[in-house]
């Protein structure tokens, strides 16, 4: 019973160039696709704007 000894730890995602990650953007006719890419960035433009918008208003 020396299955669970540890815990599961997911293999890190493989690094992606921004061109690569960024080039479906461009390319894909399927609005599904960048509906997807903007629920995924979305969080990120938040964080992004919060950080900023506190760095600027602390000073």
């Amino acid at each position: 019973m020396q299955r669970f000894s540890r815990p599961f730890v997911p293999p890190p995602p493989p690094p992606l160039p921004s061109s690569s990650f960024f080039f479906p953007l461009c390319v894909s006719p399927l609005p599904a696709d960048h509906l997807l890419l903007f629920k995924l960035l979305l969080p990120f433009f938040f964080l992004f704007f919060f950080f900023i918008s506190s760095t600027c208003c602390c000073q």
